[in-house]
């Protein structure tokens, strides 16, 4: 039996259906992923919910001085924000997802391990970072490799700040803390103690 071969305007009509219902299915995706969005920063509010976002993204203590003035835990992204109440010092943790690039220790290394040189897109909506120093720290749980530097930022106040990369490699977890405030108050100090003390959280 012989069927109709569709005439090319047929196949045209079919195949502008299914664009349109593809379009369709991305703008009610969208919609609801923004909807999910905008649920989860209302509730951050909530200081009980603001800890509970933060602490799904890795458990930690507060350290001294500190207020946590942000968080939030969604399909993407997922993040808490650290404030120091006198210098306004910042110590931002991130969940670096399956898709991000420079996810483990090396990767890291790779992209920031060259001191004297600027790093572009540190994160952040910063432009770029001058490496001033590097270093590692060795808790029980694995290296966790940090730079040190200068911030470009386009804005006339310099700042420093402090890249850090935690990696669980058995849970393929990967944690970004990145610490900033300006130059004459930036402590890298008490962000690599808040660091050594959430190494071993990282699962």
């Amino acid at each position: 039996m012989l069927w109709p071969v569709p005439f090319p305007k047929a196949k045209q009509r079919r195949r502008w259906r299914v664009f349109v219902y593809a379009l369709m299915v991305l703008i009610v995706v969208g919609l609801l992923f923004l909807l999910h969005l905008v649920s989860a920063i209302q509730s951050s509010q909530d200081m009980a919910k603001r800890v509970e976002m933060a602490r799904r993204v890795v458990d930690f203590q507060l350290p001294t001085g500190y207020a946590l003035t942000s968080a939030l835990y969604t399909f993407h992204p997922r993040f808490f924000v650290l404030t120091h109440e006198e210098t306004d010092q910042k110590i931002r943790v991130m969940e670096r997802r399956g898709w991000a690039r420079d996810r483990t220790p090396d990767q890291f290394q790779s992209r920031f391990g060259h001191p004297g040189q600027w790093i572009d897109r540190p994160g952040l909506g910063y432009r770029s970072i001058l490496v001033e120093r590097q270093g590692q720290l060795s808790p029980a749980s694995g290296t966790v490799p940090y730079v040190v530097g200068l911030l470009g930022s386009g804005e006339q106040r310099a700042e420093r700040g402090l890249v850090a990369c935690l990696y669980n490699s058995s849970t393929d977890k990967s944690i970004y803390v990145f610490s900033s405030a300006a130059a004459e108050v930036f402590d890298p100090t008490q962000a690599l103690r808040f660091i050594d003390s959430l190494a071993p959280n990282v699962r």
